[in-house]
């Protein structure tokens, strides 16, 4: 998946929970800027930050071998 694809996912994610920017950081602990930078496909986030946005968007992770 690409940086763009996966900002697009947590971003379409987040508006169809309702959420602002600041509410998913808030819940995920992750700072607001870094979710502006991930949902502007900015940056390159952790598995750490992943997990966490995953967790409360209920977004299932799947990951395959290369």
């Amino acid at each position: 998946m690409s940086l763009d694809d996966l900002a697009f996912v947590i971003r379409r994610k987040r508006e169809v929970m309702q959420l602002t920017q600041r509410e998913l950081a808030e819940r995920s602990g992750i700072h607001l800027r870094s979710i502006n930078n991930l949902e502007s496909a900015k940056g390159n986030p952790s598995w750490d930050t992943v997990v966490k946005l995953s967790d409360v968007l209920k977004l299932e992770i799947v990951v395959r071998p290369q």
